[in-house]
């Protein structure tokens, strides 16, 4: 059989697409951003979109956000076989970029680099004994993914992919559990009367202890321990800025929220908007001119750009807990409902 070969014609496709894909990745948050006082909505929404694609980078996550706002579990169709699941038939995925790192080795000879797979056996022999330098550049390519609802992977196993959500009466449960994690993780947590109806709770970084108001009911006190929680896992992230630490922590919030399908509260969309706000009135001109080292046009694109780094740091931390949380919450409900079922469970008695 002979080898296929691509074509000139792909190859430009391939190449127009990649560029295509690139511009979009660059542009969908930043033109969030930048109308942010009347998108707020829309960022809070790709922030609660994201929460579900913590494999994904943000760019990527946004890119399936533009094309799929409503994917709930996304995986490529490699993927999908793995999870012996087909894709249906008319579905159109969405197009994200696919890092690859490119090896290349230096030729002294013609005081140039080549690419690994097209140096000659000498080339590689000196390579491999070290003799020769060798360095590494990723590229992007672009591949695409198919959302959960485009499969016919069966229904009653999506909750062993992604979480479906929990009923409000388990809020408890819920608050619970992140209590168990934040020990883990060595902060204790506190339920006391606090000298104030307003004050929710606080976290107190020299103690690592997070303190939530007693008269909060289960659903409040979960939003509360999230924000705090998100102030403790985030405290190494931009000390000397409070308002970036309070926008650290929405995020988060709002990023754990939706992992489990809860609602948002505007209280918290409006706290968001509020640092967001704060965050440009306190972007003075001395204090934009000592921050100015990349050369910005203007404190629009400065801010946009600081927010985008928010965001993505932030996207980061969440990925490295969510998959803790993930583990814990499996377990943990999985032990509830086995309990249930236990107690429920019809008992006969022969005469």
């Amino acid at each position: 059989m002979s080898k296929y070969m691509v074509t000139p014609e792909q190859i430009e496709k391939a190449k127009e697409k990649l560029k295509k894909t690139l511009k979009s990745s660059e542009t969908i948050i930043k033109d969030l951003i930048n109308n942010y006082e009347t998108s707020i909505d829309e960022i809070v929404d790709l922030i609660n979109f994201s929460a579900k694609f913590h494999k994904y980078s943000m760019h990527n996550t946004a890119l399936i956000y533009k094309q799929m706002p409503y994917a709930t579990f996304c995986a490529s169709f490699k993927d999908w076989k793995k999870l012996k699941a087909n894709i249906l038939k008319g579905s159109k995925g969405a197009t994200i970029l696919v890092p690859k790192t490119v090896k290349y080795i230096y030729n002294e000879q013609n005081d140039d680099y080549v690419q690994w797979r097209y140096a000659d056996s000498k080339l590689l022999e000196l390579a491999k004994a070290g003799k020769t330098e060798i360095k590494e550049t990723v590229i992007y390519g672009t591949g695409t993914v198919f959302d959960i609802g485009q499969t016919d992977f069966p229904k009653e196993k999506y909750p062993s992919l992604y979480s479906v959500g929990i009923e409000s009466q388990l809020h408890s449960n819920l608050f619970d559990m992140l209590v168990k994690y934040c020990n883990m993780l060595g902060c204790k947590v506190e339920i006391k009367q606090l000298n104030s109806i307003a004050l929710n709770g606080y976290y107190n970084n020299d103690t690592n202890v997070i303190t939530i108001n007693c008269i909060l009911n289960d659903t409040n006190r979960l939003s509360t321990l999230s924000h705090e929680f998100g102030h403790m896992i985030a405290k190494h992230k931009f000390e000397s800025h409070e308002i970036v630490r309070e926008l650290e922590a929405d995020i988060l919030s709002i990023m754990f929220f939706s992992y489990f399908n809860l609602p948002i509260e505007e209280k918290r969309k409006n706290h968001f908007k509020q640092h967001i706000d704060s965050l440009a009135e306190d972007l003075s001109t001395k204090y934009y001119n000592e921050q100015n080292e990349l050369k910005f046009d203007n404190k629009q694109q400065y801010m946009s750009f600081m927010i985008e780094e928010i965001m993505n740091n932030t996207f980061e931390i969440y990925k490295k807990h969510a998959v803790a949380l993930d583990d814990i919450y499996k377990e943990y409900f999985q032990q509830r409902d086995i309990k249930n079922e236990i107690e429920h469970e019809d008992v006969s008695i022969e005469l």
